[in-house]
């Protein structure tokens, strides 16, 4: 993991969700709380962070998600990663060292 630049991410990457994140369902995506923190998810990404089960590497995860919303796997891999950098930071998403 780069402290300037975020975790190092691949395909092979698997992440899992902390224990105690909240995740509640919206009409339209999910709501996500850790802590004090509190973030309103995209269908999609909420698709990606569902699917996120600590046995699924980023590469399983775009998977599913490209069968899904029926997108490349290049374009699913982009949209997981960045789903996974963003909520890294905010501790919503846990990755090994």
């Amino acid at each position: 993991m780069d402290a300037l630049n975020g975790p190092s991410l691949s395909g092979d990457t698997v992440p899992r969700l902390p224990l105690d994140l909240r995740i509640r369902r919206l009409q339209e995506g999910l709501l996500v709380m850790h802590g004090e923190r509190l973030v309103e998810l995209s269908e999609s990404a909420g698709f990606i962070l569902r699917a996120i089960a600590g046995h699924r590497s980023l590469a399983q995860v775009s998977a599913l998600l490209a069968e899904e919303y029926g997108i490349s796997s290049d374009e699913a891999l982009e949209d997981v990663t960045a789903v996974v950098e963003a909520l890294h930071p905010y501790g919503m998403v846990e990755l090994d060292s």
